[in-house]
């Protein structure tokens, strides 16, 4: 079967979507999560390391486990992750989603956010909740009847804000043209999920972009996240669509790397070493 695109000239001459529109929320870390984030993200690094310098080959099931504390830690710490206990209050991520929903309800509009785990979604649904901001909660916790039937009655045809999903529960197969911005709380590791996400409101109803906003917190798992999706995206379109590849000059950067550079770039700024900001972080 031939792939059509909506830009190919075939296809534009029926169908017209509007360009979405993108921008990056970039929240500053609270101190105390820092910390808590850091001994997950340097239990990982750790772990990776002692295996490259023993040259013994790496357990992925083990790293695969380190890394979903990393996730966890950065992304729904107050859950805890093995060997430290859950994180107390709301982070500066989740503090800046909530007020930007807030926000957009207030300007008559909707929104339709993703995040990766059930958690996360009952959490903000339990605060947006509490700010007098309705929404509608959409993941595996709740069976697909109910969620369905909640979406259309609630969120659809009904007065409900926002719709909180798990991106492997609506990341295909609806059709949203209501919703006038998508929201990742966090990214996925592959540009087909966020790609299918982010087009649920991309309809031939729609007559205004949607915007497709990320929250990063700087140096942290988003970011590395960010760059895999660009690059996978990248070699995708140059392979199934035959379009020049956008990335090539750039380099790829290693997990172990970005979470190397995130260390060396705190102890700059503290005008430390950074064996030393590794020694302050450890006994956080």
């Amino acid at each position: 079967m031939k792939r059509r695109l909506t830009e190919e000239p075939e296809v534009a001459k029926y169908i017209q979507l509007p360009p979405a529109k993108f921008k990056t929320i970039e929240c500053a870390w609270d101190p105390e999560h820092l910390a808590y984030y850091l001994k997950a993200a340097d239990d990982f690094a750790q772990i990776y390391r002692d295996a490259r310098d023993s040259e013994k080959k790496n357990n992925l099931a083990i790293l695969l486990a380190k890394l979903q504390a990393v996730q966890a830690a950065l992304n729904i710490p107050q859950r805890g992750v093995e060997g430290m206990g859950p994180y107390s209050g709301l982070t500066s991520k989740q503090r800046a989603v909530l007020d930007y929903l807030v926000d957009l309800s207030r300007e008559g509009r909707k929104g339709l956010l993703y995040c990766e785990s059930p958690d996360t979604v009952k959490l903000l649904h339990k605060e947006l909740k509490a700010r007098g901001i309705k929404t509608v909660q959409f993941h595996g916790g709740i069976s697909i009847k109910a969620r369905v039937k909640a979406k259309d009655e609630e969120f659809i045809n009904g007065d409900a804000h926002h719709l909180l999903c798990t991106k492997a529960s609506a990341r295909a197969g609806y059709n949203l043209p209501m919703c006038d911005e998508v929201i990742f709380y966090d990214r996925s590791w592959s540009a087909k999920t966020e790609g299918q996400a982010m087009h649920r409101p991309m309809r031939v109803e729609r007559k205004e972009p949607v915007t497709v906003v990320y929250f990063h917190l700087p140096g942290s798992i988003d970011i590395y996240q960010d760059q895999m999706v660009k690059f996978k995206a990248d070699a995708a379109k140059a392979g199934l669509d035959w379009a020049a590849p956008e990335l090539e000059d750039e380099e790829f950067l290693h997990l172990s790397t970005v979470l190397q550079n995130f260390v060396d770039d705190l102890a700059k700024i503290h005008n430390m070493t950074p064996s030393a900001m590794r020694e302050i972080l450890k006994a956080a």
